[in-house]
Order: C-alpha cells, then structure tokens, then sequence
C-alpha cells in the first residue's frame, strides 16, 4: 500500500532532487503503461498512486511508447524471474539493491504471501526515508539504508546457521556503473557467498562497454547530459570474476520496442562477436552449496501434489524459460512450448497444495495448466523405472585404452555395458579414438581433434543411448575433402531450431536427456558392430542411425559447409551482374523447361535431404502413391524471430510439389524449399546499413516496390499484425540495404534487404516484409531467372483479373498430352468441374486460371500457370489446381477458399471465343538462354526493368534468385498502384477504370 500524507511527502521530494531523477523517470513510465497502455499487460497501482501523491513534474511524454514500452517490458522481465524463485524456494530472501522507488515487493505480494519469504530494500539513506514515507509495508518487506554497495558488507547479517536461497536484484543499477566498479561489486558479493553455506543468485541489467549512451539526470530544476559507459565486452567475462559463478539466464525483449533499437542491437551483435548491447542477466553463486533455481528447482521437491495424489516430471525433458514468455520442454526427439504464466501457476498449485488461488476463475486455470501438462505427458503419475542419462557439458571425458586405440567417455553409461568389449570387436587397423557421448551437440566434442586425438589417426562417434542410436561419422586427421565435426554440428544445429533456440538466451548449450536401455544395447549389439563395422571399412562421411525400438537404418549425409570455420573462411554472399550461358533444354512438357531430368536433379539433391543433417528434409507424399497425380511435401527449419507466443508450426516451413509425373511433383517441393531456404538470412548477405539517398546507386524504397494507398495504410496503423501490414517510411530513414544487379543494362541497385530475406533480425519490416515473389531455383542460373520471372507476371495478372472481376475467355485444353490430360482428368473429375480462363495481358505470354467447382458443396478452387508454352502454362495451373484441392481439404491453407463467392468473372466469359493453343505464339528458343532474352525484351518494351538477388549460397547444388521487376502488382492487393486500375482499360477488358471501393474485397493470397 502507498501512505496518503502529501505534507510529509512535500519535505522529502527536497532529498529526491538532490540525487538522480531516474527512479522518477521510471516510476513514471510504469504509471503511464498502467494508466494509458493496457496492451503491455502491466500494471503498478502503486507508481500510479506515488505519481499522484507526490505531483513531481516529470518530463515524459505519456505518448513517447517506445520508451514507456521499454521500462515496463524491462520490469516484467525481473518481475517474472522473481516470481518463479520466490515460487520455488519458500523462505528465501529477496534483496532489492538500489531499489529507488520500485514497488515490486508490493506488486508482487500475491506470490509472497504466507510462503515466510522476506524481502530488504536497500538504498541510500535519504531514499530509504522517502520510501519509508510513501509506502506502507507489509511485515515481511523491510527498507535498509546503506552508503557504500561495493564492499557489499550489507550480506553479512543477511546469513544465519541454515541459511535460505537468496536473489539480489539489481534493475537500472549496473548500467550506470564502470566496469571497475561492476567488477568489484561482483568481486566482493562473490568473496561473501564463497565463505558461506550460501545460495545466492544475481538479476540485473548489463550494457556492453562498447555501446556508449547518453542518459539523461533530471530533476525539477535542471537537466544534464551524463556519458555511460559499463559492463564487459564477453558477457561469460562476468564468470571469470567469481570462480564458480555461472549465467544461468539472458533476456532481451526491448529489441522489440522499436525499429531504431531492434536496428541498433543487429548491427552491433554483427560487430561485437554476436555480444548484445544490453541484456538482462541471471547469474547464480556458488558457495559451499549451490542451487539454480531457474525452472530446475522443484526437481528437489517430493511434493508435487495434486489433490492427493503425487506427481512428477518426466525427466526425459529437459525445462527452460524462453525468450517473450515462453516456456520450453525439450527431450530428445519431441518438444513442448506453452508459456511462462502456465508453467508457473502449475508449478505454484502442485507447490502449494492445490490452495494457492483467491477465487474460482484462478483455480480453474491453474487446474487447466496442470491438465495441459499431464496430458502431454510432461507430469506423471509415477517415476518409470528407467536409466536417465543427463551430459555434464563441465565435466572431464574419461580415456580408456583398448589395445592401440582409445575409448572417449562423454556419458556416463555404466562400465558393466563393456564398451571396451564392444570396441574390440570393431575390425579398424588404424589407431582409432571412439568417442562415446549422449549429445553430438556435446560441446566437449568441438575439442576432440585438438585435446584429445595424441598419436590416433581418426575418431568416430558412438551413441549407445536415447530413442535414436548413433554411429559416425568417422573423422580423418589428413586433409581431405570430408567433413570435420563443426560441418556436422552446423548440420545437427540447422535441423534442431527449437534447441537453438532455447539457447539463445542462455550462456551454454541445453541439456538434453537421454533413457540408456539395457534390453535395446544388447538386443542391436550385433547390429551396432556391423554397421560400425561398415562405417570404418567404407571411410564413409554419414550419420548412421538406428531407431532404438525399431531397429530400423538410416542414414544421413555428413558434408563439408561453406559457412565451417574450421574448413575454409566463409564467404559472403556478394552480389554482381549475372552473365546469361546458353543452357540447352531437354524435352519436357512437365513443369516447365530444365536443362537436368527430375529424376537427375533429385539424385543431385541427395547431400541435402535429411531430416538430421540436411538443409531440407525427405518428400513424403500428400495423396498416396497410386494416385494419379502425387503432391509431395517437404519442409525445412528455421529459428523464428517474431516476438510473443510460439508454437512448433514456427520452427518449419512446409514446401508443396505438383506435376503430373511423380518426380516433377518431388522436385518441384524440393526447389521449392531449397529456394526458401536460400532466402532466409543467415548473416552472410551483402547488407549495408544506410539512408537511401545516401547510396551509392538508385535505392528501391518501400513505397516503390508495394504500392499501398492510403487507406489501406490507415488500417494498418489499427493494426500491424495484419498480413503484409507496414508503416509509412520516412524517407529519412535509416534502414538495411542489399545490392541487386539489372538485367537490361548491368546497372546496381540498392532494395530494402527485409524485402529480399526472410526472417532476418532486423526491425526494418515494420517498413517493408518480405514476400516470396520472384524466388525461384532451378539447375542453371537461367533456369531460376526464367521461373522467378515467370512467377511475377503470373501474380501481376492474376491480380488484374482477381481484383477487377474481368471475365475471360476458356482455353480449349484439348491440346495438352493425352497422357497429362488423363491424370488430371482421373484426379479431378469425379468431384469437381474444372476449366481454364486465358488471363495473358500485355507481356504477351500465356497466363492462365484453372477454376475448379465442386459438384456437391460449390465451393471454389484455383491454380494458376505461366509460361512461353500455352501448353505447359495449362499443365502447371491444373496440377495446382489438385494441390490446392488437397492441401485445402485437409485446411493447411492461409487463404479461405471457402469463402469465394459465385460470380460470374469465375466463368469463361460467355460473349468470347474459346481460344485454342494455336491461338499463342510460341517463341521457340533452342535453349532457356533466349527464353530469358525473350522475357527481358518484353519487359524493356513495356517500360520496365528487371533485377535479380542472386541469394544462391556456396556450395549450393541449386541456384536460386529473387526477381524484382518494381511496378508490377502482387497478389497481395496493392491498392495503389496505378498498373491495377489502368491496365484493364488500355487492354480494352473494361470500359473505364474501377475506384478502390469497386474492387473484389476478398484478399488474394496463397
């Protein structure tokens, strides 16, 4: 509670002015966020009641919401870490250093409540005595005044003979400290604890040395400019201070709180060896005994009830707060993610014998938290009786000698196993170290062929443990083109992104634990020595797993990564003016013109695909193989960037395939992906971080390449979640560039790099998104341009049509190949009506339309098709027509086909006559060359140019590209370009020009 006595307030706001006003400032900001900004889901009663009390005139601007954004966020992340400790260590003691004015002992008194928790603010004398002043405490909240936080002798009365954990806070203090003064505080905190039966853990915020700032010092009669300048350039530096110490926490959310701040901590990560500018840190203390508690304390605790009946964590997970409230379960081959608030009130109901809770509304959420947990077989009713292995990433391997070779202990599977044993009867005649781990991602792995190889030739990986046991790769110290073992992590990580990302904010990789079975060691033993056998004898550069249950093989390619640093240095992604070769087709009327057979570009993708060690994973198929036309699917990984809330659908991207033959469909989901995949970033891109007219060549501004109008702009201020939603740049701004090189004159220019790369850490796509358009792959450079120009007039006149509701005539489709005719006839005839409408506009290359009807429920369904060839063009409209089908029928898509309505645009346009292929011109071209060219001259004549990004990656085995042609209009509406009100009429499909309000208001995207 806050105390009402405004003239005793009034002879102590005297000694506040007399000392920095950033407690005010801060106390301020969380009033506003309460008073004006329920969205940040904050509140302080009490900031808003001293802001009431005390009437000090405070300088800031309840509309400056970046700034309000990043105090409260910065709260909230200390208030949560709080909760969970004084959750799971009742009794413990919460010390407050520098506590100014925060009534977190206050706001937080919900959790405190009858658990014998204490908590000690400490502060200078004089604003102890104001908050002495303004709030009334509760009998377990003390204030202590002290002059000197240094020495940090105000401990020493802290510890008795049975002492409690302890969490010092420490928000908005260090940053104002040097490193000297940071270091030494540390120092002596560490020299305290170390000579006490003492568990203590530090949360405090951190600025790097090198991002220097101005603050600002404020009181009622002046304001001063003051240089800051704290912290270490290696955040694991502050481990090296106390011996023992460990960072078992980072948060950094207030990337989030504006583009300018998100912009700033990318570029400085990119120059600082990935250090942030300003982290929240959570490190613990090791004494004569030492506990972390964050997530990992109620391991200890017995109790874990649940109306009488006990309950325990599955420990084959391992449990960690994430970044932006969520909170992550990670096992070997299965994830959970739900969020922070969930798992706390769990844990705080089974903790508090299910009595924790004021009112219904609460218990009946805490009730549903621990039924999410238990029905996803996170608690348990009872222990299973299993062996649950744990890695000690710290602890030293133990080395074996067998004969001339060595055996590398990084598990602890018990020695009765006779791993010595099982090593002697691999038949290898070189010295060979077998390293045996439950982890590849181990860490200590990183350092076997610099610690650990002495006088072998070679080593190899054994895991005997987990659901997945695994042999290999085997590892050569001669020089030779295999991969070495950081190839093999950069591969493990790229395909475990929910663990990459769960470390991230950590200060050491996550452990993961594995079940060592005895029955599965014995009963695969045999298996497991022939098929280590098979590794050593063929040299081979693969992962070889068997599936602990199944017994079943796979294996998984193992190959050098451009991006190893331990291989090559890694090259960036510099982009120049492409050079077009002549590429000869091969006959094709699948798909489109290829240089490579489907089924040779599939075998050339083979080092690629794998769901472990690949940059995409196998094609599974959609429909069943005996279908007449198979839809492949295949998906990648990716560590997501967006803030808030995620689910598992976050962590990969789906890729769909079509064509009438079985391996077009497979390679067309695997270019796909791959081309995706590409786009993504990975901080190898050329970037240049710039005001675009301070380039050196034309810059692309957003406005230029996604022409919004202006309400459409308007609504998405309401609203920036909103597909495709963007703010309106100032041209002053200072954004991401990336180079892309003409096409018709060799000429550079300079595209907003959000535009370009997906998923990239950068704050610009408040300005600019990403989209897909124009990226393509294929077996050549020519190959990818072709199919990504392809792709862009396809969407620009698909738009024209979509958004005018322009009738068109019906392609006669008679003429495609009587074989492709039949699939699609035996895929789609039975349920649905289908026809094709002609939609070519002013390129004057065949675009089509194929419309599908159901003939029971109606509803709607479209593909669409470019290409030179009217033919071919109709083939890749009808076969994604039957994805569409499928993928729809089964609700995987973004788009409500559902919700298209009967109109008659959707029919062939009954005053025109039907067209046939004879009717197109085709430009027939002996190789995809003077397709290319073909395509270029039409864009020049219509006015237009033409860019690619080359965004192929080194050692790629396909290139990819965007294709920029900037006017053209995407599916996505753009309701103010020009091209899609002016076009219809110069082609004479409609009389005059359509306003915004006349046009389709159903949203196109797919």
């Amino acid at each position: 509670m806050t105390k009402s006595a405004p003239h005793v307030v009034s002879n102590k706001i005297a000694l506040l002015e007399s000392m920095s006003y950033s407690m005010m400032y801060t106390l301020e900001a969380r009033a506003l966020a309460t008073l004006y900004y329920p969205e940040f889901q904050f509140s302080d009663p009490y900031a808003v009641a001293i802001k009431n009390e005390v009437k000090a005139a405070i300088p800031i601007d309840k509309t400056d919401k970046d700034f309000i954004f990043s105090i409260t966020e910065r709260a909230k992340i200390f208030d949560r870490v709080t909760s969970t400790f004084l959750l799971q260590n009742r009794g413990a003691t919460v010390l407050s250093l520098g506590c100014g004015l925060c009534s977190r002992a206050n706001r937080l008194q919900q959790v405190t409540k009858g658990s014998g928790n204490k908590w000690i603010n400490i502060d200078l004398k004089h604003v102890v005595e104001v908050r002495n002043v303004l709030y009334e405490e509760q009998s377990n909240i003390s204030n202590k005044a002290c002059d000197d936080i240094e020495n940090a002798n105000w401990l020493d009365e802290l510890w008795s003979a049975d002492p409690q954990p302890i969490l010092l806070i420490m928000e908005g203090v260090s940053p104002y400290l040097t490193q000297e003064k940071l270091e030494k505080l540390l120092y002596n905190i560490g020299q305290k604890v170390r000579s006490q039966e003492g568990k203590l853990s530090i949360l405090f915020d951190y600025c790097h040395p090198d991002y220097s700032y101005d603050g600002t010092i404020i009181n009622n009669r002046s304001a001063k400019k003051v240089h800051f300048q704290a912290g270490f350039k290696q955040i694991s530096g502050i481990t090296s201070i106390v011996s023992g110490s460990e960072i078992i926490g980072r948060y950094n959310t207030l990337a989030g709180s504006s583009p300018a701040y998100a912009n700033a901590e990318a570029d400085f990560k990119s120059k600082n060896n990935g250090e942030a500018p300003y982290e929240i840190i959570l490190l613990a203390f090791e004494g004569k005994a030492k506990d972390k508690f964050e997530g990992k304390a109620e391991d200890k605790i017995e109790n874990l009830e649940y109306f009488g009946k006990p309950l325990f964590w599955n420990k084959r997970y391992t449990r960690e707060s994430a970044a932006n409230g969520n909170f992550l379960f990670l096992a070997e081959t299965d994830h959970f993610i739900c969020t922070q608030q969930e798992y706390e009130t769990a844990v705080s109901f089974l903790l508090n014998g299910n009595r924790f809770y004021n009112n219904l509304q609460e218990e009946v959420f805490a009730i549903y938290c621990v039924n999410l947990f238990q029905d996803a077989g996170l608690l348990l009713d009872k222990e299973p009786e299993e062996l649950v292995l744990v890695p000690d990433y710290a602890s030293d391997p133990k080395e074996i000698s067998v004969g001339e070779h060595r055996m590398l202990l990084l598990t602890d599977i018990p020695e009765t196993m006779g791993l010595a044993d099982f090593v002697k009867e691999i038949s290898v005649n070189i010295p060979t170290l077998f390293v045996f781990t439950d982890d590849l991602l181990d860490p200590r792995l990183g350092r076997i062929q610099e610690e650990f190889l002495k006088d072998m030739a070679q080593w190899v990986i054994i895991k005997l443990s987990g659901a997945q046991l695994m042999l290999g790769p085997l590892f050569t110290i001669s020089s030779s083109p295999n991969a070495c073992y950081d190839c093999l992590s950069l591969q493990l990580w790229r395909n475990q992104p929910v663990r990459k990302w769960g470390t991230e904010n950590k200060s050491g990789a996550m452990t993961i634990p594995v079940v060592f079975s005895v029955d599965h060691f014995f009963n695969h033993r045999k298996l497991l020595v022939d098929t280590l056998n098979g590794v050593m004898a063929d040299d081979l550069s693969v992962l070889t797993v068997i599936n602990a249950l199944s017994a079943e093989i796979t294996v998984h390619p193992v190959s050098p990564q451009y991006s190893c640093r331990q291989c090559n240095e890694p090259q960036g992604n510099k982009q120049s003016a492409l050079v077009l070769s002549p590429r000869l087709k091969i006959k094709t009327n699948d798909g489109g013109y290829r240089t490579v057979a489907p089924s040779q570009s599939i075998k050339n993708l083979e080092s690629v695909i794998s769901s472990l060690t690949g940059v995409v994973g196998p094609v599974n198929c959609l429909t069943g193989d005996d279908e007449a036309l198979s839809i492949y699917a295949t998906v990648f990984s990716k560590v997501p960037r967006k803030n808030g809330l995620l689910k598992s659908d976050d962590f990969i991207q789906y890729s769909l395939g079509k064509g009438i033959s079985k391996e077009q469909s497979k390679i067309s989901a695997l270019s796909e992906a791959i081309e995706r995949y590409n786009a993504m970033y990975d901080g190898t891109e050329e970037c240049t971080y710039a005001k675009g007219d301070q380039l050196d060549a034309v810059a692309f501004f957003p406005e230029m390449l996604k022409r919004y109008s202006q309400d459409q702009l308007e609504r998405f201020a309401q609203n920036l979640n909103e597909r495709q939603a963007v703010k309106e740049m100032p041209r002053d701004t200072v954004l991401h560039w990336t180079p892309a090189y003409s096409l018709l004159n060799q000429e550079k220019a300079w595209f907003p790099f959000t535009f370009c790369y997906s998923n990239t850490p950068y704050a610009d796509e408040v300005y600019m998104r990403f989209d897909s358009n124009g990226c393509a792959a294929g077996n050549t450079i020519e190959e990818a341009v072709l199919q990504g120009f392809l792709e862009l007039i396809e969407r620009d006149a698909v738009a024209v049509w979509w958004y005018n509701r322009i009738p068109r005539p019906e392609v006669c489709i008679a003429g495609m190949n009587v074989d492709a005719l039949s699939k699609i006839k035996n895929a789609l005839g039975e349920d649905w009506d289908y026809w094709v409408l002609d939609l070519s506009h002013d390129f004057e290359i065949p675009v089509v339309v194929a419309v599908g009807k159901h003939k029971v429920s109606n509803e709607f369904r479209l593909g669409f098709g470019a290409h030179p060839e009217i033919a071919i063009a109709c083939t890749r409209a009808l076969t994604e027509l039957y994805q569409i089908v499928v993928i729809a029928g089964q609700h995987k898509t973004a788009f409500k086909f559902n919700q298209i309505t009967d109109q008659p645009f959707l029919y062939p346009a009954a005053n025109m006559k039907q067209k046939v292929f004879e009717d197109y011109a085709i430009a027939v071209c002996p190789d995809i060359k003077g397709d290319v060219e073909y395509c270029l001259a039409q864009t020049a004549r219509l006015g237009f140019d033409i860019f690619v990004v080359n965004t192929t990656r080194a050692a790629g085995v396909l290139h990819t590209v965007k294709v920029i042609i900037p006017g053209l209009i995407f599916i996505w509406p753009e309701l103010g370009n020009s091209r899609l009100f002016d076009l219809p009429v110069q082609l004479g499909w409609q009389e005059q020009k359509l306003t915004e309000l006349e046009l389709n208001k159903q949203e196109l995207f797919l």
